[in-house]
């Protein structure tokens, strides 16, 4: 891929660091890891000199980003099945399996559906993030969106960022929640974890609604309205009220869970845990504006066996 950019340094960015200032501008299209690679690879310059990630940036300075292979020209196309719920010659709508990665990362090199994507569709390769607008977590399935090409992932970028864009998620999480419940707790990264996140004063806004379908004693199943898009948002907002996402260990929602409850449920817990490999949390809809005919567009994928089975379990109790 090949990008090129030019950024101006204004009053509110002065003494800003210079990788940060990138990622605020261009957050949508990097991530902090890649835009600190581009700076130490010195596809980055300010005012024509190379210079670290940690530079204090200064009003007015120009910083010119002119990158001509990034990590998607080493991927290698792989042959691995993805499920496909529409296509045309803009968008490319899948439904993503638990336990398959987006983007190659560390230890993540191969198996990811950005080698499926490779491989499906070559001319991806070519394309910004290989068409990639948001991401889901490893263990998260469900709907996803990707643009088949440049001016779509623009559009789309530009929806998820103004918020234009609907998520619906469902999830079995642990305890009996509300009937229907907001959380507006602010996200910020773990002081001590970097892999995890909390809720605190100093964190980003953070928006979540919820209703719930069913209490299925000792667990509950909801849908879920993300109107913030942080990381793991959703798994951070249920653990900060006390219901964690069944099977999420990162935010205690894992079988030690199981000891807060009474010992009746042992058991039964026990035993679906035995056959349940993930936490429970799908994509089930998304609504957004076509990227070529501005239409309102909705898509909705059907819940997996693995999250069916543990809410039919739980019935026939």
């Amino acid at each position: 891929m090949r990008f090129e950019k030019k950024l101006t340094v204004e009053h509110k960015y002065h003494s800003c660091r210079l990788d940060t200032f990138i990622f605020k501008h261009l957050k949508s299209i990097f991530s902090r890891t890649e835009i600190k690679g581009y700076i130490n690879s010195k596809m980055i310059t300010v005012e024509g000199q190379h210079l670290k990630p940690s530079y204090r940036l200064t009003l007015d300075q120009e910083v010119f980003i002119k990158i001509e292979n990034n990590y998607d020209s080493k991927i290698v196309p792989e042959n691995i099945p993805i499920n496909i719920l529409y296509e045309d010659s803009s968008i490319l709508v899948l439904d993503k399996d638990p336990g398959m990665v987006v983007h190659p990362g560390a230890g993540n090199h191969t198996g990811t559906l950005a080698n499926a994507l490779a491989y499906y569709f070559k001319d991806s390769l070519k394309l910004e993030r290989m068409g990639i607008v948001h991401r889901l977590d490893k263990y998260t399935s469900g709907i996803m969106i990707v643009a088949k090409n440049n001016n779509s992932h623009k559009i789309l970028s530009k929806q998820f960022k103004s918020r234009q864009i609907k998520k619906v998620y469902r999830s079995i999480v642990w305890g009996k929640t509300a009937k229907r419940g907001q959380i507006d707790s602010k996200i910020v990264r773990d002081r001590y974890k970097r892999t995890k996140f909390t809720v605190g004063t100093l964190g980003k806004e953070s928006n979540t609604n919820y209703k719930t379908l069913s209490y299925l004693e000792p667990l509950s199943y909801l849908e879920l309205y993300p109107l913030t898009g942080r990381t793991h948002q959703i798994r951070v907002h249920l653990s900060s009220i006390g219901k964690p996402i069944f099977g999420d260990e990162l935010y205690g929602g894992g079988p030690n869970k199981i000891k807060s409850f009474h010992c009746k449920f042992n058991a039964k817990m026990k035993y679906i845990f035995s056959s349940f490999n993930r936490f429970a949390l799908h994509a089930y809809s998304i609504e957004l504006l076509h990227p070529e005919t501005n239409k309102k567009i909705n898509f909705t994928c059907s819940i997996p066996d693995d999250i069916n089975n543990v809410i039919e379990e739980l019935k026939s109790e």
